[in-house]
């Protein structure tokens, strides 16, 4: 005999006539120090104040600046091994998620910064990420883990990129309409 669930049915939505759709691709991606999150990622002037890419990183508790990169980057599902419990039902792990995405811009600064992440195997930050409308990340960003490297095509009518991932273990970020 079943036994009975408790069914929590969230409300959704679905408008033949006005369906609220969102074009993908990724196009800047910010990222700090962790524990340095924003108190509102919705307020423009509280980005304004942080925004730069080349202040010196205070101690703390000096809020420490937010860097900015313009990307070319997408998120997919995330991966995630079902568990097969009693009664043969499924539960699901935090997901392991990735953000791989393209830099074109391939400065002194940039080069630097994707040598430095290689020598030390990635760098953890807190980051938020704009797709479309949105910003991703909340007050705090996700913390995750940002790897790069720097490549080289063979056609000499390509560019030179920095290719990179952010990673990390959870759930999805939130999600707010975007300050920018």
């Amino acid at each position: 005999m079943a036994l009975p669930c408790v069914t929590i049915l969230p409300a959704v939505s679905a408008d033949f006539c006005a369906p609220n759709v969102n074009f993908g691709q990724i196009s800047k991606l910010y990222f700090t120090r962790v524990g340095d999150g924003l108190t509102l990622v919705t307020n423009p002037a509280e980005w304004t104040t942080r925004l730069s890419n080349t202040t010196v990183l205070p101690a703390s508790p000096t809020l420490a600046p937010i860097r900015e990169l313009f990307v070319i980057g997408s998120l997919g599902a995330p991966d995630q091994t079902p568990i097969v419990i009693s009664a043969n039902r499924k539960v699901y792990p935090d997901g392991d998620f990735e953000i791989p995405f393209l830099v074109d811009d391939t400065s002194a600064a940039n080069y630097a910064f994707a040598k430095s992440l290689i020598a030390n195997n990635g760098a953890v930050y807190a980051h938020w990420f704009v797709a479309g409308d949105f910003v991703f990340g909340g007050n705090a960003g996700v913390p995750a883990t940002m790897f790069l490297f720097y490549e080289i095509p063979e056609a000499d009518t390509d560019i030179q990129r920095i290719r990179g991932t952010i990673s990390w273990k959870g759930e999805l970020p939130d999600r707010a309409t975007s300050p920018f």
